[in-house]
């Protein structure tokens, strides 16, 4: 089981890395590889993974949760993202130095996703038992 949210550890680890990589070395081909890169282990590995956690949950439980985050989460994600890096540019930032600040927010990120992994892992546990 804890195999499964390995996947979701080493993304936000490679993306942390990457984003390290980007404020290196700010050129628009490497943005471009990245986000092919982001793109492909998104869909490979990090939406199974994330489908996963909401198999500890009722199946209506896990409908009325995924349309919340589908639509509301992921929008004000979007828009707190733009206005993020706006701010830090209007803050006098370039893109060397927005991609290091994104750097604790990848390490925050992968802290929660441990976190979630070991949330599911006890809350499966009962369901294995039975």
């Amino acid at each position: 089981m804890a195999r499964r949210y390995a996947n979701i550890d080493y993304h936000a680890g490679v993306e942390s890395n990457w984003i390290c990589f980007i404020g290196i070395s700010p050129l628009l081909a490497v943005l471009a590889v990245f986000q092919v890169l982001r793109r492909a282990a998104t869909f490979a590995f990090m939406r199974p993974a994330r489908e996963v956690l909401f198999t500890v949950l009722r199946r209506e439980d896990k409908y009325k949760a995924k349309s919340v985050i589908d639509t509301f989460a992921y929008r004000v994600g979007d828009q707190l993202g733009a206005w993020s890096v706006a701010l830090l540019r209007v803050v006098g930032l370039g893109a060397a130095q927005v991609s290091f600040a994104a750097i604790p927010l990848a390490a925050l990120w992968l802290v929660n996703a441990l976190w979630l992994g070991r949330r599911q892992e006890r809350l499966a546990a009962p369901r294995q038992e039975a």
